[in-house]
């Protein structure tokens, strides 16, 4: 879902989140300060600085890097209700909005209202172990159950909404949202689905087994992994591929929809296949 949003002269803080390895000079950073001059509040945070704390009060913010400093800002503006341009200085950049060619034009569109909020739905993950939580977590991308040992595949069963949907033996599960269908999930086999779906997409990772598909379900509707055998104990759970939690047999894990949702600050009207096109994940 895409909102126009029209702050005018209510926009007056925007924080720009730069990950250094990706602009080690800051020259990109130099150029966003630059376009934005004295016409907002604006604050400049790297990576390492506390996101969370320096988003707080941000009517949106600037993300200069790739798809995982995307991902890493993403949790914590999610939380907040700031919505957030991303500056591709990554490989694939699919999240982002903007090319280093492109900072001055997104720049004066962000100062002057010129631009729409795409609303991400995320999920969330909660582990439960010996019938008391032990992590939560929440993802833009995905939710993914592997094996941490080379040497040992992982057993487990699938129910949705309570009625059991399948076993996989193999490396691992993958929970994605239509957002995250592009990444590890289409790596692993899995279709890409529309951004505008409310589906989650489950993957299996290199499954024991010819019969092991893919399987999307409704958005509306709760996912239960339970990891089966004591082989499980070499398993971990990552979400977005930021961070892990470490996984014991006969743990559950319940995904669902999460009430936080990811505002995309879109500066130009590029739908979602010519994207898919552009960024090489479909034909040309």
């Amino acid at each position: 879902m895409c909102i126009n949003i029209h702050l005018g002269w209510s926009m007056k803080t925007i924080t720009v989140v730069t990950n250094p390895l990706k602009d080690e000079n800051f020259i990109y950073t130099n150029r966003i300060r630059a376009a934005l001059g004295g016409r907002c509040n604006a604050k400049f945070v790297t990576t390492s600085d506390d996101i969370a704390a320096s988003l707080a009060g941000s009517d949106a913010a600037v993300i200069l890097g790739g798809d995982g400093t995307m991902l890493a800002c993403a949790q914590h503006a999610s939380r907040l209700g700031v919505p957030i341009l991303g500056i591709n200085l990554g490989t694939l950049g699919f999240l982002a909005e903007a090319e280093t060619g492109e900072i001055e034009s997104a720049a004066e569109k962000l100062l002057s209202d010129e631009y729409g909020v795409e609303e991400l739905f995320m999920l969330d993950a909660a582990i439960e172990r010996d019938g008391r939580t032990v992590a939560d977590v929440t993802a833009l991308n995905d939710i993914v159950v592997s094996r941490s040992s080379y040497r040992r595949i992982i057993s487990v069963d699938i129910f949705v909404d309570g009625s059991f949907a399948g076993h996989y033996d193999g490396d691992g599960l993958i929970v994605a949202t239509p957002t995250g269908s592009t990444g590890y999930n289409l790596s692993a086999g899995g279709p890409i689905a529309d951004r505008s779906l409310f589906v989650s997409i489950i993957t299996p990772i290199c499954p024991h087994s010819s019969f092991s598909t893919p399987l999307v379900v409704p958005g509306t509707k709760t996912v239960k992994i339970l990891l089966k055998d004591k082989f499980s104990l070499c398993s971990m759970l990552t979400t977005d591929g930021q961070s892990g939690v470490d996984l014991e047999a006969d743990d559950i894990i319940t995904i669902k929809a999460s009430k936080y949702k990811t505002g995309l600050i879109k500066v130009e009207d590029t739908d979602f296949y010519t994207r898919l096109c552009k960024k090489h994940l479909l034909g040309k």
